[in-house]
């Protein structure tokens, strides 16, 4: 009963607290923590997928976008993939970006747009990406709500349709979490995993730099797939991540 009251007082008696606005930094690291998280959840949808392979993510941001290379093998062949981002509309405009290269030998093609805006406890995205690898294609319009607190940010709804080779995908409830280290570990580590129906798929370590941070930052990271049952991987969205930090400043109104 006792924390029922104190929520109760807090409520009539307590200012408002909110997430503060994505800054175009920090959208940028949101975008490109979900762009190749995606990306490679939709190679393990055309070509199956296999625990305990790992991908070599890089890039440099600005204030206008970022490159980055996706590079590894996956299932034994190379991959090799230059991404490039332009925040240039945000916030009030879209961002977008362009992928090219190949995997194995197959040409790699892709391409989306992402507009982030803000709400009272976090941010919503409106996600759209289309990925094509040889004669294998993939397209995603998905909605994604984000809260945040002290602890970190969580997804707390996703909504949407989602294609692979023409036959669509089911989106079961699933949450994304991310954890910011205190300043005192060195490197600073973004981490982020996205459980599905609490079974963890795909798990990132990026590793920002400077932080806090500042333009231009540079990311160098890994993507690595962990066990999940054959079950869930028929039923899982393609949106694989989005990177956020639990330390962002919070205002008060």
């Amino acid at each position: 009963m006792l924390p029922i009251l104190i929520s109760f007082l807090l409520f009539i008696g307590g200012p408002t607290v909110y997430a503060a606005p994505l800054s175009p930094l920090e959208a940028s690291l949101v975008l490109q923590g979900t762009i190749p998280d995606d990306d490679f959840f939709l190679l393990t949808r055309f070509f199956g997928f296999q625990v305990g392979e790992t991908l070599n993510y890089q890039s440099t941001s600005d204030l206008s976008g970022w490159s980055a290379t996706l590079s590894g093998t996956y299932l034994g062949a190379s991959l090799n993939v230059s991404y490039s981002g332009d925040i240039s509309a945000f916030p009030a405009g879209a961002i977008t970006w362009t992928s090219s290269g190949s995997y194995g030998s197959a040409a790699w093609s892709g391409s989306g747009s992402a507009l982030i805006t803000d709400t009272l406890m976090g941010f919503q995205v409106d996600f759209n990406s289309l990925l094509t690898v040889g004669s294998n294609s993939g397209l995603e319009n998905v909605l994604i709500d984000a809260t945040e607190d002290v602890s970190g940010t969580r997804f707390v709804g996703t909504s949407g349709t989602a294609s692979v080779n023409g036959s669509p995908l089911l989106f079961p409830p699933f949450t994304k979490t991310y954890e910011f280290p205190t300043p005192l570990i060195f490197p600073p580590k973004v981490h982020s995993d996205i459980d599905f129906l609490g079974h963890p798929i795909i798990i990132n370590e990026y590793f920002p730099t400077p932080v806090p941070l500042a333009a231009p930052f540079s990311i160098v990271g890994t993507i690595a797939t962990v066990p999940e049952p054959s079950t869930y991987l028929l039923l899982v969205p393609g949106l694989l991540g989005l990177l956020g930090y639990a330390w962002r400043r919070r205002k008060s109104a």
